[in-house]
């Protein structure tokens, strides 16, 4: 089965936050799941809304996801902390936050069953909200993929207190498209004396004029220190 996020380790803060909630614990030391990242903060032009704005400390404090090892389709379980800057009522979420929750949950699901090269979008997703979900709080979100057909893939989730008590469910249904190229990821062909032809992305800092002398002087350095020979600029935008 094809994965799609970075198999890294919650870092030490992450976890010393959950160990003294015994439910999340009990996930963080499952020999059966593989924890895995799905924010990313640096990323600049999308992943934005979870890994930027919703990465604060009185939004969604810490999100960890983890993968079930050896399920025959994606099976994962996030552990989030949330404060009240998610409240629609008094210590209360709003319930657009809970499906914000489902949605990139269910999601992260999704995208852990698509070809690498391909994308996995939203087409519909239904919400149930069983019981307030409190803040501040700890909450576990499941989410699995139970069925494929062609390019659909349909996924069932929950999200539960410590307790394992239902708050509410989803079920949604995602298509894998062609992924979308921003204008910042598209390719510079370089030509490399007799080196064959090489494709290199734009770095992050480089954006909106690429044939600026500024864009060009941080690939020069960039590139020169690691192959050590002169470059010749192709720009195919």
């Amino acid at each position: 089965m094809p994965f799609n996020f970075s198999l890294e380790e919650p870092t030490p803060e992450c976890k010393a936050h959950f160990d003294s909630t015994p439910s999340c614990a009990a996930i963080f030391n499952d020999p059966t799941l593989q924890a895995f990242t799905a924010r990313e903060p640096q990323r600049k032009s999308f992943d934005t809304f979870m890994g930027k704005t919703l990465a604060t400390k009185d939004t969604i404090i810490y999100w960890q996801s983890f993968r079930k090892l050896g399920a025959r389709h994606s099976d994962i379980v996030t552990v989030l902390s949330i404060g009240g800057g998610v409240n629609g009522h008094v210590d209360t979420c709003h319930g657009g936050f809970i499906g914000v929750v489902l949605d990139e949950a269910l999601g992260n699901a999704a995208e852990s069953e698509r070809s690498s090269d391909k994308a996995s979008m939203t087409a519909y997703l239904k919400v149930d909200y069983k019981k307030p979900v409190r803040t501040p709080n700890k909450i576990l979100c499941k989410a699995k993929v139970y069925k494929k057909e062609g390019r659909k893939m349909w996924v069932s989730g929950t999200i539960e207190d410590g307790e394992g008590t239902i708050l509410a469910t989803a079920e949604s249904l995602f298509l894998v498209v062609e992924p979308e190229r921003h204008p910042t990821e598209r390719s510079l062909d370089l030509r490399m004396g007799n080196q064959e032809q090489t494709y290199v992305r734009l770095p992050g800092g480089c954006r909106g004029d690429y044939e600026s002398s500024e864009c060009t002087k941080t690939l020069d350095v960039v590139l020169k220190g690691t192959f050590g020979f002169d470059i010749t600029w192709l720009f195919s935008i």
